[in-house]
């Protein structure tokens, strides 16, 4: 479930006891998600409304000129997880990874020549 934290708490997630500032949103599992809430700390974002602002900001923000598939061929690792994340629901990762690709993109001779990589791809 998608969330958005609205008071500053404390959650303990995957073990570790981590700090959350207001506006923060998160993707979680529906019994945790739902403790915050009923809690007053977080309310369930609409994520389809989410996802079409995202949608629309990738298509503005977009390059063009072969970026995705240049990306698919050479950052595949970062496609992947990119896509993954916007298929979930993880809308920050899908941001944060989309982001990725564009300085990728925007990079791409310079990776080309050192041999870097970006995203875990040689």
């Amino acid at each position: 479930m998608d969330i958005t934290i609205i008071k500053n708490c404390e959650v303990r997630l995957e073990g570790v006891v981590k700090a959350l500032q207001a506006l923060t949103r998160l993707n979680l599992p529906g019994d945790k998600a739902q403790k915050l809430i009923d809690a007053g700390f977080a309310e369930q974002t609409d994520t389809a409304e989410e996802v079409r602002a995202l949608v629309k900001e990738f298509g503005d923000r977009s390059p063009g000129g072969g970026c995705w598939d240049w990306v698919k061929s050479h950052q595949g690792e970062l496609w992947r997880s990119h896509m993954a994340a916007f298929r979930k629901g993880n809308l920050s990762v899908a941001r944060e990874t989309f982001n990725q690709m564009i300085h990728a993109w925007e990079h791409r001779g310079e990776y080309s020549q050192s041999g870097l990589a970006i995203g875990g791809n040689a």
